[in-house]
């Protein structure tokens, strides 16, 4: 398996419990987890062709939250996908 192949199917297996969420009001929180995917019109033009944001949502029992969140662009070159995080 390509190394390209091995982080795309790392990025395709993210979910719930990909993050560790530790707090002192709650100590059973999980997440909850989104993915917004936008392809480009124009992949040379838009620099990627895929682009996903991946946000996990965290609230404890007394209603306090955070948010993280992490973006990556694929970018396709010579029909092999690369993998940029930004």
């Amino acid at each position: 398996m390509s190394q390209t192949n091995y982080l795309l199917d790392r990025l395709n297996a993210l979910n719930e419990y990909s993050v560790s969420v530790l707090d002192d009001c709650d100590l059973d929180i999980i997440p909850v987890f989104s993915v917004d995917t936008t392809y480009a019109e124009d992949c040379v033009e838009d620099g990627y062709f895929e682009r996903r944001t991946c946000t996990w949502i965290a609230t404890d029992a007394c209603g306090n939250s955070d948010t993280p969140a992490i973006s990556f662009d694929i970018i396709w070159m010579m029909s092999r996908p690369s993998l940029a995080l930004a």
